[in-house]
């Protein structure tokens, strides 16, 4: 173990002070260790849950607004976690993201003869998704091509109620 030398003008006060101290870091660091451990477990259950509520909610939930599925929870089963949140329940939430797929992109581009104004040379080249709505406002593209270049990805999320 590497001790931090003390020298021959350190007081017995200073010395107690500092053995006080790396006393007072060696707990520190068991409990960062022990907590360390503890959240990986913690992760790992939440892992577990997760699945299983969402899958429940989505076979016994009721349908909400957007294809959102809540289970709400009778009153005498509210309960109020640790931050003082009172849960009525929990819903099994769809969030939507769109992304512009380059190679069905670059393949309209290319078709148009737009491929210099869609995509910018760079370091890599990257399209240009600015274009794409001027060329669909300016006529160039329809909006059935402009749609047939975005991925539609939905992910359940588990959010409470």
């Amino acid at each position: 173990m590497r001790r931090v030398s003390r020298t021959s003008q350190m007081s017995e006060t200073d010395a107690k002070a500092e053995a006080l101290e790396l006393a007072r870091m060696k707990r520190l660091y068991r409990q960062y260790k022990s907590l360390q451990y503890q959240a990986k477990q913690i992760e790992a259950r939440l892992n577990e849950l997760k699945p299983q509520l969402l899958a429940y909610a989505e076979a016994h939930g009721e349908e909400a607004a957007n294809g959102h599925r809540d289970v709400e929870l009778d009153e005498s089963d509210y309960f109020v976690d640790p931050s003082g949140k009172t849960h009525t329940g929990w819903r099994r939430e769809i969030r939507v993201s769109r992304t512009i797929n380059e190679e069905r992109a670059r393949e309209l581009a290319e078709r148009k003869g737009i491929v210099a104004d869609l995509f910018e040379k760079q370091v890599v080249e990257v399209l240009v998704q600015e274009n794409l709505y001027r060329f669909q406002q300016e006529g160039l593209l329809t909006n059935e091509e402009l749609d047939s270049l975005i991925d539609v990805t939905t992910t359940p999320a588990l959010k409470g109620l």
